[in-house]
């Protein structure tokens, strides 16, 4: 069964406006989601985050962050959510600091964690 869907899209101001309010990035939802879009719509979209104790072994968040970001056809196939779960867009996350294990793999990968973004 489907339900019809009717996307509001955001303007450019609104967009910047909720960005710069709440921890979100920018997105498009692109034109092939919906049958009712013609072409990509402006919106907001917070990515998924794994949340971590502090207290965590570093190595033990290191081997998490490993086994995700290296095995992305596997999350695929639990959900097609996982399509976005790559390292590349490590760059989206300015609002939650990260663990120091799974900073430790992306410096490492050549995605760099800014040192007060770590704690």
């Amino acid at each position: 069964m489907q339900t019809d869907v009717n996307i509001i899209e955001f303007s450019e101001e609104e967009q910047q406006a909720a960005i710069d309010a709440f921890p979100v990035s920018e997105f498009d939802i692109p034109a092939d989601t919906y049958e009712t879009l013609e072409e990509d719509a402006r919106a907001v979209s917070m990515w998924n985050f794994a949340i971590a104790r502090c207290d965590l072994p570093e190595d033990f968040v290191y081997e998490v962050t490993r086994i995700t970001m290296e095995n992305n056809d596997k999350m695929m196939d639990v959900h097609r959510s996982a399509e976005t779960t790559i390292p590349e867009n490590v760059v989206h996350n300015d609002v939650m600091p990260f663990h120091a294990g799974a900073a430790r793999w992306f410096n490492e990968n050549g995605y760099e964690i800014d040192d007060d973004m770590i704690h």
